[in-house]
């Protein structure tokens, strides 16, 4: 449809008056001249970078929406389900954070439901996966105003907590911070309260409670030493792999090779398609381009007005596949939820590597394919050309 109207348009081309360079001239009469060259090498332009973002879009799109959700589930690269951690701050000598987590607690005017998750600011940041909004949000927490200090996290925006009740004990908070995800986030259906985890010392010991040691991958090893000595006991460990075996989103990541595997076989089409189509006008153009040389055409204006014809032809293809491919992804991002009940949700990630190698790969075929055909049309022989015509 885009093209139809492109070549609908293209006979306004000779109305428009004023001065021109040679070159433009050149080129914009070669465009309304070979309509139908021209849309099939727009058209041909734009149908693999629209596959190319779309497939870049959806690729980069699942992958990243995969990551943060696990990112957002663990908390860590590594997390461990340890026993008998209850003292405010256990000594686990540089190789983990401690997290302690209430599954189940009560906050509000409405006794909501809510899970509190107690971190270790001077720790937190070294292990876990944050974002510099929320480092910054965990720096407050250190704070010995009245009250205990709370980021609360995938809460609607009149939600409150300046009480909160964890098995017989009743905790007292105040926010310093709001978020939609954050690190340790298990339950989606649920708000979830960060406090200081030493504001949890003196909570009820019956309540349920998960006492977690966040790590890196590089100090697992080391930490499970230092836990064993300590005289703990380690419940289970839980990382990337088990977390994307266990949810099914490991099936999804499979897509990603078949992709980019397409998008190259794509791309390889589309540089043919245009190769023909170069050709095919070359020789169509071959007298032309003779009798522009004897009439005073220089070579460098004919390679100029190449270039620009070709970079306002496939340009005006890029852009119409870049709009089509990430409206087609913007299309079905609701469906790239593979794991609704997993916080986030879906983002719209355009894959900025695709885009900037698309057009980059566009503008080298332009050049490559317009000194080409200058070289073809140089390498006609006039008696030839003109005994055939």
């Amino acid at each position: 449809l885009f093209g139809r109207i492109v070549g609908a348009l293209l006979p306004l081309l000779g109305r428009v008056r004023g001065a021109r360079p040679d070159t433009l001239y050149l080129a914009l009469r070669r465009i309304r001249g070979s309509r139908a060259i021209a849309v099939s090498l727009l058209v041909g332009a734009a149908l693999p970078c629209g596959l190319l973002v779309y497939a870049g879009g959806v690729s980069d799109g699942v992958r990243h929406e995969i990551t943060r959700k696990y990112q957002t589930n663990l908390g860590a690269p590594q997390v461990l389900n340890i026993v008998g951690l209850h003292e405010a701050t256990p000594n686990l000598h540089g190789r983990a954070t401690a997290v302690v987590r209430y599954a189940t607690a009560f906050a509000g005017s409405g006794n909501d439901q809510v899970s509190v998750l107690g971190v270790d600011p001077a720790t937190f940041d070294r292990f876990a996966y944050t974002t510099a909004a929320q480092r910054a949000a965990v720096r407050l927490l250190a704070s010995t105003d009245s009250g205990v200090p709370a980021i609360v996290v995938n809460a609607p925006s009149g939600f409150t907590a300046a009480a909160v009740q964890i098995g017989a004990s009743q905790l007292k908070t105040h926010t310093v911070g709001r978020a939609d995800v954050f690190p340790g986030l298990r339950n989606g259906a649920f708000p979830m309260l960060v406090v200081n985890r030493a504001a949890l010392t003196h909570i009820d010991p019956t309540a349920e409670r998960d006492n977690e040691a966040w790590t890196g991958a590089d100090q697992s090893e080391a930490l499970s030493g230092v836990i064993v000595r300590a005289g703990y006991s380690t419940l289970g460990e839980v990382d990337s792999k088990v977390l994307l075996s266990s949810t099914g989103l490991l099936p999804v990541t499979w897509i990603f090779g078949y992709l980019r595997a397409l998008a190259l076989m794509i791309g390889a089409v589309a540089v043919a398609g245009l190769v023909f189509g170069l050709g095919a006008r070359t020789r169509r153009r071959a007298l032309s381009y003779v009798m522009s040389r004897r009439m005073g055409l220089t070579q460098r204006t004919h390679l100029l007005s190449l270039v620009i014809e070709l970079g306002l032809v496939v340009g005006l293809g890029f852009l119409a596949g870049v709009a089509a491919g990430v409206g087609a992804f913007r299309v079905i991002l609701g469906a790239l939820d593979v794991y609704p009940s997993l916080p986030p949700a879906a983002a719209l990630d355009l894959s900025v590597p695709t885009l900037v190698v698309t057009g980059a790969v566009m503008c080298l075929v332009i050049a490559v394919a317009a000194v080409a055909t200058h070289l073809g049309a140089g390498r006609a022989h006039p008696a030839e050309v003109l005994r055939v015509e």
